[in-house]
């Protein structure tokens, strides 16, 4: 959990998106929180009882606990690189 929240911070640090600014929800399913930051950056969270689709993206820049194909396991988090637009 340590390295995570490590990860996590020195991502924050380096990412323009995560600084102030603007936050846009974007709908992802019942049971998913998702939201835009700046262009290039969305967070989703899966907090339903099974798996959901990733939103198009570039690069997943941390997750919470690993991924299986293009899918968000349940209780999981994701950050990811997005093409400003999508």
């Amino acid at each position: 959990m340590l390295a995570l929240y490590r990860e996590l911070l020195r991502i924050r640090r380096a990412e323009q998106a995560l600084g102030d600014g603007p936050m846009t929800w974007f709908p992802n399913g019942d049971d998913v929180l998702a939201f835009r930051r700046g262009p290039g950056f969305a967070c989703v969270v899966n907090l339903a009882a099974h798996a959901v689709p990733l939103p198009a993206h570039d690069e997943v820049l941390l997750a919470s606990g690993p991924l299986t194909g293009a899918d968000l396991p349940t209780d999981t988090a994701v950050w990811l690189r997005t093409t400003p637009g999508n």
